[in-house]
């Protein structure tokens, strides 16, 4: 009588952290060759950021980002109302970040336009995100993946002038508020 022999399937294995980057890539890849950006180098690839998915960030982070730019501006506001809707919107300890932020950092650095000083709360969220969008975009060092991450996620906003490094900053006050 044959003996038969009975193999187990094969058990799961883990995907390891190298072959999950590659993944990503290859996806981020895939997302600016549909916004019309073929040409990314690999290393542009590698540095595309974990916020720029096929998804929008949230406003609320677009919106933190926005006040940090203009964080010197809104500690000199006595609108309660505006700083009360803005505090709803990004919680009061993100607020409360915002608000202690160095207003030297922002030496040299202009924003395009103030906050608008009059109308309704939504333009002044509007503004805040709009700014919000090129301060992400300004985060990035590299300037080739830059107008692919606003083509995939649809912006129309030039990143800022704004140093890299303190757009990281700012970056991270918002990835922080998020939790």
């Amino acid at each position: 009588m044959p003996e038969h022999t009975h193999r187990a399937a094969p058990a799961h294995r883990a995907v390891g952290p190298g072959l999950l980057a590659a993944q990503r890539i290859v996806h981020v890849a895939e997302l600016a060759a549909t916004a019309g950006h073929v040409r990314l180098g690999w290393a542009s690839l590698r540095q595309w950021p974990e916020w720029a998915g096929p998804d929008q960030p949230p406003l609320p982070w677009l919106r933190t980002l926005g006040a940090c730019w203009h964080a010197a501006e809104l500690q000199q506001c006595i609108d309660g109302a505006r700083l009360n809707s803005l505090c709803e919107d990004l919680g009061p300890q993100t607020l409360q970040a915002v608000l202690q932020l160095d207003g030297m950092d922002l030496a040299g650095i202009d924003p395009p336009q103030t906050l608008p000083p009059a109308g309704s709360t939504g333009d002044w969220r509007d503004t805040l995100a709009a700014h919000g969008r090129s301060v992400a975009l300004a985060s990035m060092a590299d300037p080739d993946l830059r107008p692919a991450v606003a083509a995939v996620l649809g912006w129309l906003e030039a990143p800022a002038h704004i140093p890299v490094a303190l757009s990281q900053r700012w970056l991270a006050v918002a990835h922080h508020a998020r939790g």
